[in-house]
C-alpha cells in the first residue's frame, strides 16, 4: 500500500555517529590546505589527525566520567578549531619552504610573496623616480608625465598588494612589509643623495605613509576575500 501523499507524518532523521562527526571535522580541518598543499601531504595531515582525533575520543572514554557523545565533543572542543589547526599547520607548512615528505620543494616558496610585493613596489619606485629625474631635466612641468606620476602613485600599492594575495599561503600584510622595506631604504638614500631636492624625500614619505599601509591592507583584504571564497565553495560541496 503506498503512503498518501497527505500524510505528513514526521520521520526524525537518525542520529549524527561518532564517525561522521569526526569525518566533518576532518573536512572543515582539510579546508584551508585547498590549493596549496600537495594532496599527499593533505591526505598525511588528514590521517594524523584522525588518529588524534580517536585517542583523544578513546581517553576520555576510559576515564569514565563522560559518555561516548561527550567524550567525541570533549576530544574535538581540546583539538581546537578546525579552520584555525588547518591554517595554522599551512604556515608551519611554509616556515619549512613547502617541504613534504620526499624532502622535494613543492609550489612557491615561501618567500614568493614577499619577492612579488618588492618586484612591484621597485619597479613602481623606479619609474617614479625616473619621472621626477626627468621633469627636473625638463625644468618645466610636463602634464603627461605628472599624470602618469599620479596614476602610478596611486594605483602602485593596490596592484602590489592584490598580487601579494595571489602569491602568499598566509599572513600577506607581513609578505607585503618585507618586500616594500628594501624599497623604502632605497627611496630614502636617493633622497638623501638628492638633496636639497625636495621631490625625492616626498616620494618616500609616500611610500611610507600611503604604499605600505594601503598594499598590506589591500593584500590582507583579498586574501581573505579568496579564503572566504574557497571555504564557502568547499562547504557547499561537502553540504549538497
Amino acid at each position: 500500500m503506498q503512503a498518501s501523499p497527505h500524510d505528513l507524518t514526521f520521520h526524525p532523521d537518525p542520529p549524527i555517529t561518532r564517525s561522521e562527526r569526526v569525518t566533518d571535522y576532518l573536512d572543515h580541518l582539510s579546508g584551508p590546505l585547498l590549493s596549496h598543499l600537495p594532496l599527499r601531504e593533505r591526505h598525511v595531515f588528514r590521517a594524523e589527525a584522525e588518529d588524534h582525533l580517536y585517542a583523544l575520543i578513546a581517553e576520555h572514554e576510559a576515564s569514565g566520567l563522560l559518555t561516548a557523545e561527550e567524550a567525541t565533543t570533549t576530544a574535538l572542543r581540546e583539538y581546537g578549531e578546525p579552520w584555525k589547526v588547518g591554517t595554522a599547520f599551512l604556515e608551519a607548512w611554509q616556515a619549512r619552504g613547502g617541504e613534504g615528505e620526499s624532502g622535494v620543494r613543492r609550489g612557491s616558496r615561501p618567500y614568493a610573496a614577499a619577492l612579488t610585493a618588492f618586484a612591484f613596489f621597485g619597479l613602481g619606485s623606479v619609474v617614479t623616480i625616473g619621472i621626477l629625474q626627468a621633469s627636473r631635466v625638463l625644468l618645466k612641468p610636463n602634464p603627461i608625465l605628472w599624470t602618469v606620476l599620479m596614476v602610478l602613485v596611486f594605483v602602485s600599492p593596490i596592484l602590489a598588494g592584490c598580487a601579494v594575495a595571489y602569491r602568499a599561503y598566509t599572513k600577506p600584510a607581513r609578505a607585503v612589509c618585507v618586500g616594500m622595506l628594501p624599497v623604502l631604504c632605497h627611496s630614502l638614500l636617493t633622497a638623501w643623495m638628492m638633496l636639497p631636492f625636495d621631490e625625492f624625500l616626498t616620494l618616500a614619505a609616500v611610500q611610507g605613509g600611503y604604499w605600505l599601509p594601503v598594499g598590506a591592507g589591500c593584500a590582507s583584504l583579498v586574501f581573505n576575500l579568496r579564503q572566504h571564497r574557497r571555504r564557502q565553495t568547499y562547504l557547499r560541496r561537502v553540504l549538497s
